[in-house]
């Protein structure tokens, strides 16, 4: 021990000093330190220990002969070999032969110092000739004597999880893919079933109309013709319920178009005063017997827009219905402004306020959806199905806008939609002040005499049209089918051809592709 106390090791040599009689004279003793030899073999001890007792295959071997030179404990055990035979293979000769090549040319990386380590997954073999994956990890440990160390990891667990994990994720995949087809499967059956669906109703709308639209014409010809006040009055009242069954009809098969994606917005330039107009000449009469008023104004919105100006008629009449259904007195005002303007569109929005009997709050997060009223009783005091306001919502959003509503419960409410609309431009000679309601004046001033076909199957409906025309002073030929119209039209000249889509013989789509050919 030092002064200061550090251990540290000595060699001590003694000699005998004698004299030519072999008397010893004296003892001569040398002392060597020997503190870094006895650390360096406790490392090389450690070393050792660590060498033997890791799990781990360790190879020692030349990289130029590739000849093993030493392996561990761990190695034998895995290998099956003894030191003895397993000194005299080559680092490949534990892999088998078809990767061995592949092997070779990665470890030139490493000896030709492109690469300081070496990584390979590749698969050793024992001496009984079964085989497990490893990955071996190569290195540089003596460049003047060209030794290399290999530690091998036997992967056999983890490639038995990555198994697992493949075999499962196959089996996912598998199931991803027949649930896929399941849902290919389903939605195929929806989409033949929306399909008849639509088909359906299609062929509902055209049979439901056929009638109604008979008993609408027929009744409208008998108020014109001389009859009592008491026949008047039962007519009136065929008319009033007709109409609105009408309505009802129309609510639900547009709905369903609009949830089947088939309603298809028309944009064309259109006046918003015509449709103002239009709105005023149909519900003046209902409003009216309410002692309502119904004010409509335009503010700063242009008067020639461009979009579908019949969808945009539609939602307003929705509105001003329930208005003036909800409404005992008071007024009713139709508001237009420009909220938001883009290059060459704008963001109007139409609101409908009026001071009937609102709406109570609870009830207001529902009143957009499909077959909902505000409550039962609703439809037991005022009628309807709800659908108005839930066609006006769907509307709205086919033109990219929105709805809502405000209301106190006792005071009135404001119903109001947005869409996102294009400036239109001036149609030449357009008169506002005309609205629908003046057509029949239009067809006698300015088409009598006019010739035109009406192309018909239901006889009821045909006799209808050909007397409300002739009436307005055209002149008509009926044809029962789309096969009799060419007939009619390659021997006659007409300035119209009113055609229908469903008929036997030739439906109206076949036939007006004929006619235009």
């Amino acid at each position: 021990m030092s002064p200061l106390g550090d251990v540290f090791w000595i060699q001590i040599s003694i000699q005998i000093i004698r004299d030519e009689n072999g008397k010893t004279l004296y003892y001569q003793g040398t002392v060597f330190d020997r503190t870094a030899q006895r650390l360096l073999e406790k490392q090389v001890s450690y070393y050792n220990r660590l060498f033997e007792s890791t799990l781990n295959e360790i190879y020692i071997f030349n990289g130029d002969s590739l000849r093993l030179i030493d392996v561990n404990q761990g190695t034998l055990e895995n290998t099956g070999y003894t030191l003895t035979e397993i000194k005299k293979l080559t680092i490949l000769e534990l892999t088998p032969i078809e990767t061995q090549k592949s092997i070779f040319a990665k470890f030139q990386l490493l000896r030709n110092k492109i690469q300081q380590k070496l990584m390979i997954t590749t698969t050793h073999q024992r001496k009984d000739g079964s085989t497990y994956p490893i990955e071996a990890y190569i290195e540089l440990i003596d460049d003047e004597s060209h030794l290399y160390i290999a530690v091998v990891h036997d992967i056999t667990e983890r490639e038995g999880q990555r198994l697992e994990l493949d075999k499962y994720r196959d089996n996912l995949e598998s199931l991803v893919e027949s649930r896929t087809q399941e849902l290919n499967h389903t939605k195929k059956i929806v989409d033949n079933a929306n399909k008849a669906k639509s088909d359906f109703l299609a062929n509902m709308s055209h049979e439901i109309r056929t009638p109604m639209n008979a008993i609408i014409g027929l009744t409208h010809i008998l108020s014109r013709t001389e009859i009592n006040s008491t026949q008047r009055n039962k007519l009136t009242k065929i008319d009033s319920s007709a109409s609105h069954l009408l309505t009802i009809i129309n609510d639900i098969l547009d709905l369903s178009k609009i949830e089947s994606g088939k309603l298809i917005l028309e944009n064309g330039c259109f006046s918003l005063e015509r449709i103002f107009n239009n709105l005023a000449n149909m519900l003046s009469e209902q409003a009216k017997i309410k002692g309502l008023d119904i004010t409509l104004s335009l503010t700063d919105v242009p008067v020639w827009l461009k979009g579908d100006s019949t969808r945009i008629q539609h939602a307003l009449m929705n509105y001003l219905t329930n208005a003036i259904k909800f409404s005992a007195d008071g007024n009713i005002d139709v508001i237009t402004k420009v909220l938001e303007t883009n290059a060459e569109t704008l963001l109007v929005k139409f609101s409908v306020t009026d001071q009937g009997c609102g709406v109570n709050p609870e009830y207001l997060d529902g009143i957009f959806k499909v077959f909902q009223q505000a409550d039962t009783s609703t439809t037991r005091k005022f009628g309807g199905t709800g659908l108005g306001l839930t066609i006006t919502k769907e509307l709205a959003k086919l033109m990219n806008g929105q709805v809502g509503v405000e209301s106190k419960l006792g005071e009135g409410s404001t119903f109001w939609f947005t869409a996102w609309l294009s400036l239109g431009e001036e149609v030449l000679g357009f008169d506002h002040s005309i609205s629908e309601l003046d057509n029949e004046k239009i067809l006698k001033t300015s088409y009598l005499g006019a010739n035109i076909l009406v192309v018909e199957d239901n006889e009821i409906n045909a006799e209808v049209a050909q007397l409300l025309l002739t009436s307005a002073g055209l002149t008509v030929d009926i044809a029962e089918n789309g096969l009799q119209a060419i007939e009619k039209v390659n021997d006659k000249t007409y300035d119209l051809v009113l055609m229908d889509v469903q008929m036997p013989v030739m439906d109206g789509l076949k036939a007006t592709h004929q006619i235009r050919l």
